[in-house]
């Protein structure tokens, strides 16, 4: 009896510590899910500043395209149209466009009114012909100029037969390209244009 006893308490025993090492397993897995848990929230919120993160550098990444857009917009209508100098601009329509010119197709084609048989692509040609006022004007004016220059009094001509410029806008810019000590150039420029 006293050893059933004892085979009693050994088995009590050996469920009593069976018990306690299943508790401490329960308790080592309960610390580690609620360290997972700690771990997954303070990922969460790594992740939710991240995102903000990059929510505020797309949107300045947004404000420095739209900023380098309108630096492109200012310095290509400062290049073309030389805000700065044109007095009263603000207050003139005329630098958008001049009313049915924009309809004329043909002036897209010859660079200058009047007499003007020569294209803009003609003029950079080397076996064009000067048989015309206006050929002969063109090929002074390209022989004196800088190939920049002619580009620049070029594409002034185009805008102005286009209708982006008035004519008191495509003169002064053709005054400025050609400068004072090619002012009998710019008269007879002038003078065709005027035609």
């Amino acid at each position: 009896m006293q050893r059933f006893d004892e085979c009693i308490a050994n088995l009590r025993g050996v469920h009593e510590g069976l018990l306690k090492e299943k508790d401490l397993e329960i308790e080592k897995l309960l610390k580690k899910n609620l360290d997972y848990i700690s771990l997954n929230k303070k990922l969460d919120e790594e992740l939710h500043s991240s995102r903000l993160q990059i929510q505020k550098l797309q949107r300045k990444l947004d404000e420095e395209k739209e900023y380098n857009r309108k630096s492109q917009l200012k310095m290509h209508d400062s290049y073309h149209y030389n805000r700065s100098t044109t007095p009263n601009r603000s207050h003139t329509p005329t630098r958008s466009h001049t009313p049915n010119r924009s309809h004329t197709p043909t002036r897209s084609r010859t660079p200058i009114r009047g007499d003007a048989t020569l294209s803009i692509d003609d003029l950079r040609s080397p076996n064009f012909k000067n048989t015309t006022t206006t050929e002969q004007i063109y090929i002074q004016i390209k022989n004196s100029l800088s190939d920049d220059e002619f580009q620049s009094l070029l594409y002034q001509i185009k805008s102005f037969n286009t209708g982006h410029q008035s004519i008191r806008t495509t003169l002064e810019q053709i005054e400025k390209v050609l400068g004072k000590d090619k002012q009998d150039l710019y008269h007879q420029v002038r003078h065709l244009l005027r035609k």
